[in-house]
């Protein structure tokens, strides 16, 4: 680790960090930082079974999507595997999109009140995946090897994820549709805004950091829970030859923006929301906050990105849950707990958010990307 350099790191494949080293030394971080993983459905271990005939594949629930979106889609597998080839254990990514998987709904012939109660939906016995009208044994691994050569599959993290291609909505393109939307659109933002700002800064160290598991609530040893980050910033300020000292003074002089996507005010719903804090799709940057510090944001750290806004030009506005409304959390009340960091809440307003098709403002997205911009500078 050199002055002026720029490095990434990974952690099992799922969680990066990247930054850039300031060319004197730093004496506080600038971190932008998100999630990589979205809810959805992962392969159980013994994943392939048989059932009237017909092969079937069955699925542990990961995070908390909303289940009646997936149905009746065209799903393909995706992720990693663990595999003994050449004498070795090696880790390959597979995205197995020419064989669609379906998670079939019940006729409403044989469910009169479904357009009443909807679909009640037991986890176990009604989300497998049907995969073959027939049966075959081997068929997930006959699958596997159409993608990588390999003698002995080991293990799995493998996803449905929906074949359906992310599309551009409204007579201005003014929306997105897509699965994974949270929050690999904050990801994306946050990756335009800093390699738009990849020259050295003078003393301020400037990190993004993507974090996985946030869905299930970052307690893994990739997760924003785990000592990740703050392991990489002690790193850099050793290799840099600096005290310990240091390192902690660095760390209370720093700052984090935790981008996720916030509650779009829906138009169906709008008794759902708090009636003065309704966040709206491309009307800029949601300033999130919560008296329980679901959400990290206090006066201060929301007074910055205010100001950040109000200099560039970037619109904002506040978002906050009904009193008699449950609200969400995110990876930053987890990451300035863990580091000690001054961190604000942020994102862009979403609807239809863990569905298996999200919708976002395009404007929101370039928003997102400037601010990020100005917030490393």
């Amino acid at each position: 680790i050199k002055h002026g350099g720029r490095y990434f790191v990974k952690r099992n494949g799922s969680t990066l960090c990247a930054f850039v080293v300031p060319s004197k030394n730093p004496v506080a971080a600038r971190v932008a930082a998100s999630h990589t993983d979205s809810p959805g459905f992962k392969l159980k271990p013994n994943a392939e079974f048989q059932k009237e005939g017909m092969t079937m594949f069955g699925v542990e629930i990961y995070g908390a999507p909303i289940l009646t979106s997936w149905l009746n889609r065209d799903l393909g597998i995706a992720g990693r595997i663990v595999v003994q080839h050449q004498g070795k254990v090696v880790e390959k990514l597979v995205n197995c999109f020419d064989a669609p998987l379906v998670i079939p709904q019940l006729a409403i012939h044989l469910d009169r009140n479904v357009n009443e109660s909807g679909p009640i939906l037991n986890k176990q016995e009604h989300l497998a995946a049907l995969a073959a009208l027939d049966q075959r044994d081997g068929y997930l691994e006959k699958l596997l090897k159409k993608q990588i050569n390999y003698q002995r599959l080991l293990g799995f993290d493998l996803f449905l994820y929906p074949l359906e291609k992310a599309n551009l909505l409204g007579s201005d393109q003014e929306m997105v549709a897509a699965y994974r939307i949270d929050s690999l659109g904050s990801v994306h933002a946050i990756l335009q805004g800093f390699l738009q700002t990849v020259k050295p800064h003078n003393n301020l160290l400037k990190m993004i950091v993507f974090w996985d598991h946030e869905e299930i609530g970052s307690t893994s040893y990739q997760g924003a829970g785990s000592p990740f980050l703050p392991h990489v910033i002690e790193r850099i300020l050793m290799a840099l030859n600096l005290s310990r000292e240091d390192y902690f003074r660095m760390l209370s002089a720093s700052r984090c923006a935790s981008v996720d996507l916030a509650h779009a005010t829906h138009p169906n719903y709008s008794d759902k929301h708090e009636p003065r804090h309704l966040a709206l799709m491309n009307q800029g940057i949601v300033i999130k906050s919560n008296a329980q510090q679901r959400y990290s944001s206090d006066a201060l750290s929301s007074g910055m990105i205010m100001d950040l806004c109000q200099r560039n030009k970037i619109p904002f506005q506040y978002y906050v849950s009904r009193g008699d409304q449950p609200c969400g959390s995110t990876i930053g009340p987890v990451n300035a707990n863990r580091t000690g960091m001054l961190t604000i809440d942020i994102g862009c307003a979403q609807l239809s958010m863990h569905s298996a098709r999200e919708l976002a403002g395009t404007k929101d997205h370039i928003y997102m990307a400037n601010l990020i911009q100005v917030f490393m500078e």
